[in-house]
C-alpha cells in the first residue's frame, strides 16, 4: 500500500538562482520541483539539452536546476499532483541494497560533476554554484562513505555540511543531540557508523523519540531575500 501525505509550501513563491541567497533557498525548495511536479516551457527546455547520459536517474534535477538559473521558477501552493511511488521506481529502488545504492552513488556523482561544469556557462557566480552543488556532493559522499569507508572526518565533514543546509534553524536542543550523536562517527569507521544508523532508525522506540521528546529538525525556513517574490 503506497503511503500517502500532503506536503506544500505556506504560499506561492517565485525566485530565481542567481545568487548565494537565492541558491540557499533553491537547495531547500528543490523537492517540490521533481519529477511529475514539475513544468518547464518548451524553449527553455531545448536550451538545457543534451541532459548527460550518465543520469539514468536524477534528470529532472539537473533539467530544474538549471531551469530555475536560467528563467524565474515559481512552486505553487496549491497541490496540482498526487505522486504514487510505484514498485518500479528506479530513485526509490536505488536505495534498497547495496548494489542500488552503489547505482544511486554513481548518479549523484555525475549529477554533481554535470551542474559544476554547466551551471558557470549560465553566467551563475561561483559561490552561488558552490551553493548548489555542495548539498549533491554531500549527498553522495554519503552513500560512498557507508560504501567504500573512509577516514572518521570525512563522515563528520559530510554529515554536518548536510545538516547546515538542511536543519541550520534547528532547536537548541536538536543541535546539541545531533553533536551527541555526531561522537560515534569520530570513533567508527564510515560504514560501521552509517550501518549502525541504519539500525537504529529501524527500531520502533527509536522512531518514537524521535516524533516525540526528540522530533527530527524540520528542514530550515527560507530566509527572506530581494531575490525571493511573493
Amino acid at each position: 500500500m503506497a503511503a500517502r501525505g500532503f506536503t506544500a509550501p505556506v504560499r506561492d513563491e517565485t525566485f530565481r538562482v542567481n545568487s548565494p541567497s537565492s541558491a540557499k533557498l533553491f537547495r531547500v525548495r528543490k523537492s517540490f520541483l521533481g519529477t511529475s511536479r514539475m513544468t518547464i516551457r518548451a524553449d527553455l527546455a531545448r536550451g538545457i539539452l543534451p541532459v548527460p547520459e550518465a543520469l539514468v536517474i536524477e534528470a529532472d534535477e539537473y533539467l530544474f536546476t538549471l531551469a530555475a538559473v536560467m528563467s524565474d521558477a515559481v512552486i505553487l501552493q496549491e497541490p496540482l499532483t498526487c505522486y504514487v511511488i510505484h514498485g518500479g521506481n528506479l530513485y526509490a529502488a536505488a536505495g534498497s541494497g547495496a548494489s542500488g545504492l552503489r547505482r544511486k552513488q554513481k548518479v549523484m556523482a555525475a549529477l554533481a560533476t554535470a551542474l559544476k561544469n554547466a551551471l558557470p556557462t549560465r553566467r551563475l557566480a561561483p559561490d552561488a554554484v558552490n551553493c548548489v552543488v555542495e548539498i549533491v556532493q554531500a549527498e553522495n559522499d554519503q552513500m560512498r562513505l557507508s560504501l567504500d569507508g573512509g577516514s572518521p572526518w570525512e563522515t563528520v565533514r559530510t554529515e554536518r555540511k548536510i545538516f547546515e543546509v538542511l536543519h541550520a534553524d534547528a532547536t537548541g536542543s536538536q543541535h546539541f543531540f545531533r553533536t551527541l550523536s555526531m561522537i560515534p562517527a569520530l570513533l567508527l569507521p564510515p560504514r560501521w557508523f552509517y550501518a549502525g544508523r541504519q539500525w537504529l532508525g529501524a527500531r520502533s522506540w527509536y522512531r518514537n523519540v524521535r516524533t516525540g521528546p526528540l522530533p527530527i529538525p524540520r528542514v530550515n525556513a527560507a530566509a527572506s531575500s530581494k531575490e525571493f517574490k511573493v
